[in-house]
């Protein structure tokens, strides 16, 4: 009878350390999408990017923004649908 109360510890503290896992997970997305960096503006790698066609300075995802600098709507979108889903996530119990 004991060993099911172990048993049962066990899988419950397993259960909140896989839910702090996946929240963890979800906030750290959210993190990387939302930088305001190359690679999360509308115009990296298209013929608006004005670094690159104007001035021939390459630019790599991750790097420094310029000043024209504008977030695509799916990355909005995005970081929209995974901020509801933290939420949900921290309102379960």
């Amino acid at each position: 009878m004991d060993a099911n109360k172990i048993f049962d510890a066990v899988i419950a503290a397993s259960g909140m350390m896989a839910r702090e896992y996946a929240i963890q997970e979800k906030k750290q997305h959210i993190i990387d999408i939302s930088k305001k960096e190359c690679g999360n503006c509308w115009h990296w790698m298209k013929s608006t990017c004005k670094p690159e066609k104007e001035k021939g300075i390459f630019k790599s995802m991750s790097g420094c923004p310029c000043k024209d600098f504008v977030w695509t709507s799916s990355t909005v979108e995005l970081v929209k649908k995974l901020e509801k889903e933290l939420e949900e996530f921290l309102n379960k119990k």
